[in-house]
């Protein structure tokens, strides 16, 4: 029987219930931002894997709801790398990235804004910086190659953006009924980041920017292009704008990783996509231990009302451990807290190693080839550049955690944000040096516990485990609490603090 169009497009359609895809989360320099976090998600969970309906609705810009801005914003450099995360099953209950017939091309753009949670995701200021259609080489589509990648897309971005608030928006393009039905699906989300550095040429976007929606009306022979057809045009012309990707070098100091609106705040005990549960004020005394438990159960409410189609295992996990763990004590007539409680950290494990930016060499400035790196406040304090394979085929097989290229940085996914890290000493590094313009060969503290040496001062409050981060000298505090957060009040400084990563108070709890 001959394999028509017809039946290519039949077949199709019967998959169509676990076809569809939604990006779901944002890797940057190999670490995960968590599930959700920083990223404009559709409120109804059923039907947020869905293509957007209508070339020209608002939705072209960042998706279902996508007007409707997330909480948090994460900090990122000029110049990084970012990998989108990419499910069919957006709290990863079941594996899969998007259906194998969804074959068609991929592109990322972006937006600056001025104010992150009034600018309209819709409108103009939109510029590609990167897409791919069919490579005739591979013979595979861009999206076959997202599929080959267990739903990874890594990318630089651009080291000539300007600092600032950016909506960093993905876009696949579906063709599958494109020739059949004329629709063509599109499947876009965006990401919320502020570049902490960057050149000052703040028009080197607009000269290149275009409308969203109104960069495509559907006519466009990219958006009606037959995947079936045998033999196939191997021409592929992808709808849309070319792209452009300035390049410079950052001028002036970088912004601190907290500096602007919608960051994360640094002490969330656990986190649910862009949810932060954040310690509870201590208390002492009967009536205020209860009025705590009903504190603490008020915010696991708004967490489960701020939810996503990424789940709300944080929101369960709080409730569990943090409100149950305060009401048992109250029980027991413990009426001094909150206690301290290790709440687990949800993570969905990656399918497969985070795969080389699709850009590679997009990051680097113009002038020198290096790439733009964030640094603490103190200047001495640098943090070397993340590397990547030197392919972007998927490997066969998978880097441990631990994995470090020859400057000492991860390669390989990390999976957790807030997790309860180990004391029991850093990994080793071939990090730089650490440089506080003080002699640090003494703990203050009185733990005894020396600083080692091939640490790098955190720049954006992490510490300790594998980040390869000390606290001492950083600006978000000298401690390295059990958390892996850098800080400087007393549950930062005692109580299981991490002396091998900063100081500790000489009321430490040894373990």
């Amino acid at each position: 029987m001959k394999f028509t169009t017809a039946m290519a497009a039949f077949l199709a359609t019967t998959s169509l219930i676990r076809a569809h895809t939604l990006m779901v989360g944002v890797h940057i320099n190999g670490k995960s931002q968590g599930d959700g976090t920083c990223v404009r998600m559709p409120i109804d969970s059923a039907t947020s894997t869905s293509p957007v309906k209508g070339l020209t609705s608002k939705d072209m810009a960042c998706g279902k709801d996508g007007e409707i801005p997330a909480a948090y914003v994460c900090p990122v450099s000029a110049g990084a790398t970012l990998t989108f995360e990419y499910r069919e099953w957006p709290d990863g209950r079941q594996g899969g990235a998007i259906d194998k017939s969804h074959r068609g091309p991929c592109s990322i753009w972006v937006k600056r804004v001025d104010d992150m949670f009034s600018d309209p995701a819709a409108g103009g200021g939109w510029t590609k910086i990167w897409h791919e259609g069919y490579d005739a080489d591979a013979g595979r589509w861009c999206t076959e190659k997202l599929m080959d990648n267990k739903g990874l897309l890594s990318f630089e971005l651009s080291s000539g953006l300007p600092k600032g608030d950016y909506l960093v928006r993905s876009e696949l393009l579906a063709l599958h009924q494109a020739a059949s039905k004329d629709d063509p699906q599109y499947y876009v989300g965006c990401v919320q980041l502020h570049i902490r550095d960057g050149p000052s040429d703040d028009s080197v976007l607009s000269r290149h920017a275009v409308r969203i929606p109104g960069h495509v009306d559907g006519s466009e022979p990219g958006n009606k292009f037959d995947i079936y057809k045998r033999p196939m045009d191997q021409n592929y012309e992808i709808p849309g704008p070319e792209p452009y990707s300035p390049t410079g070098r950052p001028s002036g100091k970088p912004d601190g990783a907290s500096d602007f609106p919608g960051a994360i705040p640094d002490d969330c005990l656990v986190k649910n996509a862009n949810w932060c549960g954040e310690p509870l004020p201590p208390y002492s005394g009967e009536l205020p231990c209860w009025a705590a438990v009903e504190a603490c159960f008020a915010r696991g409410s708004k967490c489960y009302d701020s939810t996503s189609p990424t789940g709300v295992k944080g929101c369960d996990n709080w409730n569990k451990y943090m409100c149950h763990g305060i009401q048992a004590e109250c029980r027991a007539k413990n009426f001094k807290g909150p206690p301290e409680v290790e709440i687990p950290v949800h993570s969905v494990d990656l399918k497969g190693p985070i795969p080389s930016a699709v850009n590679k060499g997009a990051g680097s400035l113009s002038d020198s080839g290096g790439r733009s790196n964030i640094e603490s406040d103190d200047s001495s304090a640098k943090k070397p550049a993340v590397t990547t394979p030197a392919t972007s085929s998927p490997s066969t097989t998978r880097p441990s955690k631990n994995d470090e290229d020859d400057s000492g940085v991860v390669t390989s996914p990390v999976f957790e944000v807030f997790t309860s890290t180990s004391s029991s000493g850093p990994r080793t590094s071939a990090s730089p040096a650490l440089e506080t313009g003080s002699d640090t060969g003494s703990d203050e503290s009185g733990s005894g516990s020396k600083p080692d040496t091939d640490l790098t001062i955190s720049p954006d409050g992490s510490c300790g485990g594998d980040s390869g981060y000390t606290c001492l000298g950083s600006r978000f505090g000298n401690c390295c609490s059990r958390f892996g957060r850098c800080g400087r009040r007393t549950r930062a400084c005692s109580c299981h603090c991490q002396s091998a990563f900063g100081l500790c108070n000489d009321k430490t709890e040894k373990d």
